[in-house]
């Protein structure tokens, strides 16, 4: 992130200053949507706004899995408080009893960007692949830090989804769900850190 030692201002930039805590990529790809509707997330990203650093207020599970994927995402934190202002002081209460708190300073792009459909009507950002969910059959694995799962997700044809998951090799447990549950599971899996491995 860039510091800077003043503060700058004009119609769509300002310098920007916030408490709060610096959230790791491992974390970060793990939150579910009761984490993220718990917390002020915020994400500095790698667009070109023009005007300072792009940062995204993430409130749900498809735009940060979409963030992620086509790794946009610089650094990630939740923020307990924020100031756009030259002035303004923190009240103390709003910050933890324990952990570490950062402070962030930077000159940054006013612009709320909060979903897919903002991010590229505002930044043009065409990303390959897109953020299209595949259907049909697919089958995820997450192999880092020790693990060695798979997901498969199977549509029936019958309003329901068959998943399949387990260590690899084995055969698995199978579960039923409503296909209406479809993009629910696949994002949540893909925020945990699975990797989409094969689809039809």
């Amino acid at each position: 992130m860039k510091i800077r030692n003043g503060f700058v201002s004009n119609s769509s930039s300002s310098s920007f200053a916030i408490l709060g805590r610096l959230i790791p990529m491992s974390e970060l790809k793990k939150l579910t949507l009761k984490d993220i509707k718990s917390m002020d997330l915020r994400v500095t990203t790698d667009a070109e706004g023009g005007e300072g650093e792009v940062i995204c207020t993430i409130k749900d599970e498809k735009f940060l899995a979409h963030l992620l994927k086509n790794n946009h995402i610089r650094e990630a934190f939740e923020v307990y408080a924020e100031c756009w202002e030259t002035t303004k002081q923190f009240d103390v209460n709003v910050l933890p009893k324990k952990g570490k708190i950062t402070f962030f300073v930077t000159n940054a792009d006013q612009s709320n960007v909060s979903s897919i459909e903002e991010w590229k009507d505002y930044y043009g950002q065409d990303d390959e692949g897109g953020d299209e969910i595949p259907k049909g059959y697919v089958r995820l694995e997450m192999t880092d830090d020790g693990h060695n799962k798979f997901y498969e997700m199977s549509d029936g044809k019958d309003g329901k989804m068959y998943v399949t998951y387990g260590k690899i090799g084995s055969d698995g447990v199978t579960i039923v769900y409503a296909i209406d549950e479809w993009e629910a599971k696949y994002t949540e899996k893909i925020n945990k850190g699975y990797v989409l491995v094969d689809e039809e």
